[in-house]
């Protein structure tokens, strides 16, 4: 959720608002809106406190409709969203003001009724949407806070990452990418960061540090435990809470003790370390409520860091410290990144559990129908950024450079030290099933040498990449059944790690000769 903006126009100057909560103070600025819109003719017989307006666009009328009805909000919206009626479809009149100018009044319009719809859903049917970008970014934008909120809009967001895959509609490299470039500058701007901006913006840096790695939802993350970390034997292990009710259909006590369970995980002494540092410098501003790790903000009125502050302060830091705002980072995609991760560099019975254990395959696909793109988002940005270490956690393997001593085999030539010598050890050892035994465009020593030679062992090498996939995937639907185990599902993996990791090192093979 990105804050919203209301521009506001003053002779030969613009005054831009940015609302991240739509408060009291934020509907007065909306009101002051609603008096120039009057003004200028668009909002027609009507005063801020009517349940309904009409507009005009001079070619044709609209009716923005706001009233609820009481009774279904309390039986639906009311469970999950924090909020009264009344404060809602002020809400609502705010989210309206601010969004014109930028949108049509007809799709305006429309979302206002969406807004309407949603105002009479309980948790369980609100969480199975997939609304639009607007809908989740109003919904994030209520006043005070609410756990089941939380889980609501976080489920939302996920439901609408699931229809896209469904559609077809895979992420484009540049993506990919966006990860990669704000890993590297989040990491510069903490090895610069004096102690308020650690403390200000460590969130981001523990979420996007630990959940990259670790497959956590984003509530999940924000309920971690104050008392989180402890020394076991020679390693760092973090306590953190995973929900109980992964399926839709689950049922809830609405209470994070019974909803809950606290599961141990080992960390690198790196990141316990800011873990530490991060305990110290806010242990004055800790109130005894305030029973999780992350303290929200100073007017929040929640005991833990919300959704929508998590979102906020992720922006801030983007907009204010890395000033890029073409990155488009949310707190929903490390998720999947981190299963991205576990899946090239072999995987582990954790992950193993998550994408045995989700309801709809569909949403496993996520981790696996485009990581060609990911291997090749990694080596270009490995090539032209000049890093020592590559893809999202920097554990696929590329050669430091070219070898010197290859030898002559048909269409190019083969680095192979023992193959040189007449072993057939390593040839065998590479032989992945495809084309013939032996065929040495097959191998990960082959360096290829003409055009389109290279062009066929790069394709054949990405079809590998893709087959593996499909493969894992028929894995994790074997378990789902029944017919099949963990131990399947971590062979498979291993299948797509070597395949991935051939097609990568093919990759930077040939950036560095196109160099």
């Amino acid at each position: 959720m990105l804050p919203l903006v209301s521009e506001e126009q003053y002779g030969n100057y613009s005054r831009y608002l940015w609302v991240t909560v739509l408060d009291q103070e934020a509907v007065r600025d909306a009101a002051r809106i609603f008096d120039r819109y009057c003004m200028e003719g668009v909002i027609r017989d009507s005063r801020f406190e009517d349940g309904s307006w009409n507009l005009t666009d001079e070619v044709k009328n609209y009716h923005f409709d706001f009233r609820c009805d009481g009774r279904a909000f309390r039986c639906g919206a009311g469970l999950w969203c924090g909020t009264d009626c009344r404060t809602y479809e002020r809400c609502m009149k705010a989210y309206a003001l601010y969004s014109l100018g930028k949108v049509t009044l007809g799709g305006i319009q429309e979302l206002i009724k969406k807004l309407r719809d949603l105002a009479a859903l309980k948790p369980e049917k609100a969480g199975k949407l997939a609304p639009g970008p607007r809908v989740l970014e109003f919904v994030g934008s209520l006043p005070g806070s609410c756990l089941e909120r939380d889980r609501v809009l976080e489920a939302m967001e996920e439901n609408g990452l699931s229809q896209a895959w469904q559609k077809k509609e895979r992420r484009t490299l540049s993506d990919f990418r966006d990860y990669l470039r704000f890993d590297k500058a989040l990491a510069d701007f903490w090895g610069t960061a004096g102690p308020a901006g650690k403390k200000l913006y460590f969130p981001v840096y523990f979420w996007w540090n630990l959940t990259a790695i670790l497959p956590l939802r984003p509530t999940e993350f924000l309920l971690i435990p104050c008392d989180c970390l402890r020394r076991q034997e020679s390693e760092w292990v973090l306590s953190v809470r995973r929900t109980r009710n992964k399926k839709p259909s689950g049922k809830r006590a609405y209470r994070v003790d019974t909803d809950y369970e606290v599961c141990d995980y080992s960390i690198p002494g790196k990141l316990a370390e800011e873990i530490r540092d991060y305990q110290e410098a806010v242990r004055q501003e800790r109130k005894p409520e305030n029973k999780a790790l992350l303290l929200p903000g100073e007017l929040s009125s929640s005991w833990y860091m919300t959704y929508p502050q998590l979102h906020a302060r992720l922006d801030g830091l983007i907009r204010k410290e890395l000033k890029d705002s073409s990155l488009t980072i949310n707190p929903g995609d490390t998720r999947h990144l981190a299963m991205i991760n576990l899946i090239l560099s072999g995987g582990s019975p954790t992950v193993c559990r998550e994408l045995a254990g989700h309801e709809d395959i569909d949403i496993s696909s996520h981790y696996y129908a485009n990581l060609s793109s990911v291997i090749e988002s990694s080596v270009y940005e490995f090539c032209h950024s000049g890093r020592n270490g590559a893809g999202l956690e920097g554990r696929m393997y590329f050669p430091a450079a070219l070898p010197e001593k290859r030898m002559k085999v048909e269409g190019g030539w083969c680095a192979c030290a023992s193959a040189a010598g007449g072993s057939v050890k390593e040839c065998l050892r590479n032989f992945r099933g495809m084309g013939r035994l032996g065929e040495c465009m097959d191998c990960a020593y082959f360096y290829p040498a003409s055009q389109g030679v290279r062009l066929k062992v790069r394709d054949d090498r990405k079809q590998a990449v893709d087959l593996a996939g499909e493969f894992l995937m028929q894995m994790i639907e074997a378990v789902r059944r029944g017919n099949g185990s963990e131990e399947s599902i971590l062979s498979a993996m291993a299948r797509l790690q070597k395949a991935g990791n051939d097609y990568a090192g093919f990759l930077y093979r040939q950036r560095m000769e196109d160099f």
